[in-house]
């Protein structure tokens, strides 16, 4: 039997303790890796949903207004613009759905009350939008988020000014 010398005894144990070592520097790798990677996943789905709920929001308030003649695109002052006409109880009320200093806003006011576009309430935020209106009446928003993601929508009123 062969004894072991103190020199091979604290190589191995040197030997052990460098291999726990880089085991140990992998693990923490690894996990700065995957929690970078799990951020950045949960950021951009945060911030596709919030855009894809705006444009879910928007072909809503479509459905919900589309009576004829009620639902158009336009440009107010320069802004893109969706605008919806309703009546209750014999009172006129326009509602606008607008995109003013990179925010998607909405303002209802009554007709014949003065706007000021200012007050709208914000929807969505660090937006562009484009909002446009086809020969068949149907409305085609694009809409680009902070990172230049754009996302596309057409949606048709199905009542038209002058058809029911």
């Amino acid at each position: 039997m062969k004894l072991k010398t103190s020199g091979q005894h604290m190589s191995e144990l040197l030997f052990v303790f460098a291999l726990f070592f880089v085991f140990a520097v992998c693990a923490v790798t690894l996990l700065l890796v995957s929690a970078n990677s799990y951020e950045r996943t949960v950021r951009l789905t945060e911030e596709n949903y919030d855009t894809r709920t705006a444009l879910a929001y928007l072909s809503q308030k479509i459905r919900q207004n589309d009576e004829n003649g009620a639902v158009r695109a336009a440009d107010l002052d320069g802004f893109p613009a969706l605008v919806f006409r309703q009546s209750a109880d014999g009172t006129g009320y326009t509602t606008y759905i607008y995109l003013m200093d990179g925010q998607l806003k909405e303002l209802t006011v009554v007709d014949g009350s003065s706007v000021s576009f200012e007050s709208g309430q914000t929807i969505l935020s660090d937006v562009s939008l484009r909002i446009s209106e086809t020969d068949s009446h149907a409305i085609c928003f694009t809409l680009t988020d902070d990172d230049g993601q754009t996302y596309e929508l057409l949606a048709a009123p199905k009542s038209v000014e002058g058809r029911d």
